[in-house]
């Protein structure tokens, strides 16, 4: 029997994209969905080239090693990487309504009224920050190490080479800004970061009541100690006096 062979493909997280981009309900396991992103953005994003190229098509996880069979799985295919940079933000909004429905509800805390907060991934990266990270890799290739420019192409490979300069399919980074705008990520990421500061204050607050009450309660110690060392003190006196 052959050896099954294990891969991260990053075009299999768009087909949940494409679902949700028209309105649709979801066809995975929303949960399923978020892990899928999170795996593909710690191998094919950070695992290659160190997070500088975009995310790679293909990438072996038992290895740790881009998948070279061939030409397609060792690329970086630039319009692929914003769909699934959009594919993130998409789930993150998604994250951040079941919170706020949590939150709601009674099952979780930080207020209502987008007040929910959303967790971070394994890698303890939050999907809205991975799809940020995920297209800084194409603008540290494309403007900044490798030169493309106006000309982005379809694809590139570690080492830079590429292949079909002025692709189209790059404009897929309109997709960022229609899952932006189409849940209201900016307003849903406030409320997020407002909710994760009033968590902070009060976590900071009950720590400082504790902390006073601790003082309070070594204050009371030391006094009853005090206390007792004066009343043993008058006793020795007082029977030093009767000898």
């Amino acid at each position: 029997m052959a050896k099954k062979k294990t891969f991260a493909r990053v075009i299999a997280c768009l087909f949940a994209r494409y679902a949700a981009a028209c309105g649709l309900d979801p066809i995975v396991d929303p949960a399923r969905a978020t892990s899928a992103l999170q795996t593909v953005f710690a191998y094919n994003v950070m695992g290659f080239g160190r997070g500088r190229r975009g995310a790679v098509n293909g990438m072996r996880p038992t290895s740790g090693k881009a998948d070279t069979s061939s030409m397609q799985s060792r690329e970086v295919w630039t319009g692929t990487t914003y769909a699934v940079a959009a594919a993130m933000l998409q789930e993150w909004g998604r994250g951040a309504d079941a919170a706020d429905a949590a939150t709601e509800g009674g099952g979780g805390g930080g207020g209502g009224g987008g007040g929910g907060t959303v967790p971070a991934g394994a890698s303890g990266v939050s999907l809205w920050d991975a799809a940020f990270m995920t297209v800084r890799g194409l603008w540290l290739s494309g403007w900044n190490e490798l030169g493309y420019w106006y000309a982005t192409p379809e694809a590139w490979e570690l080492k830079g080479n590429y292949r079909s300069l002025g692709y189209m399919r790059p404009l897929s980074v309109w997709a960022m800004q229609f899952a932006i705008d189409k849940q209201g990520l900016l307003a849903k990421r406030a409320a997020a970061a407002k909710a994760s500061i009033a968590a902070n204050v009060s976590k900071s607050r009950a720590a400082a009541a504790a902390a006073a009450d601790q003082e309070d309660e070594d204050a009371e110690v030391k006094a009853a100690e005090a206390a007792a060392a004066a009343e043993v003190a008058a006793a020795e006196k007082a029977a030093a006096e009767e000898d």
